[in-house]
């Protein structure tokens, strides 16, 4: 287990949750933190708008509460989408997951790097993350959650620590950190092929988040080496 408190993990649960009231008490504010797919690439405008220009301000109810899905058609990108996107959850089990997985992972991965290094690494593979999948994402579907920051985090976890042994739920039996994250990481890569549009899960920012966690990662071993 970590020595330490994780103070980094913590504080950032706890905007998350924030940003989870304050988007249920004002979901007018929700436009602002939905990543949207950007067209800096020039061929997303032609295929998508004529697919979903009619389902803006569409609302469903889940779980008694209203969820906004919003035009996702690249003229509703902004800039400052990459940055706020991450701290989203719409559903509360979509929080409380992606807070379970955090904390686990996250306290063993700010123990090594320490607290304000897996800030920044935590905010790097979002915004990253952000970046990859508005720009180069083929689904249309706007996308909100830390999956992707979490995902590099748990590849973190399984560079530092490949021997440990986690339990994946349903999976009644421990697997060891760099299997399950290869699994994970082969799983992602299917997903992105076979179902694109990822059936309401961002199976494509699931592996941004793993690519961005392998470049930190990446240089910083390279670094490492040289120094």
């Amino acid at each position: 287990m970590p020595k330490r408190l994780p103070h980094g993990v913590l504080n950032i649960l706890i905007i998350n949750c924030l940003v989870y009231v304050v988007l249920h008490l004002y979901p007018d504010l929700r436009f602002y933190f939905v990543l949207n797919k950007n067209n800096w690439l020039g061929w997303r405008e032609a295929h998508w708008i004529s697919e979903v220009k009619a389902i803006r301000y569409v609302k469903i109810v889940e779980e008694e509460s209203t969820i906004y899905y919003y035009d996702t058609g690249p003229q509703d990108f902004r800039w400052y989408q990459i940055f706020t996107y991450f701290w989203t959850h719409f559903s509360f089990w979509h929080l409380f997951f992606n807070g379970i997985a955090l904390f686990s992972l996250g306290s063993w991965v700010e123990n090594v790097m320490g607290t304000w290094q897996f800030i920044v690494f935590y905010l790097y593979s979002g915004v990253l993350t952000g970046l990859l999948t508005s720009t180069l994402d083929p689904s249309p579907i706007a996308v909100i959650g830390a999956s992707g920051a979490v995902s590099a985090v748990a590849l973190a976890f399984a560079y530092y620590f490949p021997e440990e042994y986690l339990y994946f739920f349903p999976i009644p039996i421990p697997i060891k950190a760099w299997v399950l994250l290869t699994l994970y990481a082969v799983f992602t890569l299917i997903m992105v092929f076979w179902m694109p549009d990822g059936g309401g899960i961002s199976h494509f920012g699931h592996l941004m988040g793993l690519t961005s966690g392998a470049l930190w990662l990446g240089i910083y071993h390279i670094k490492t080496k040289i120094l």
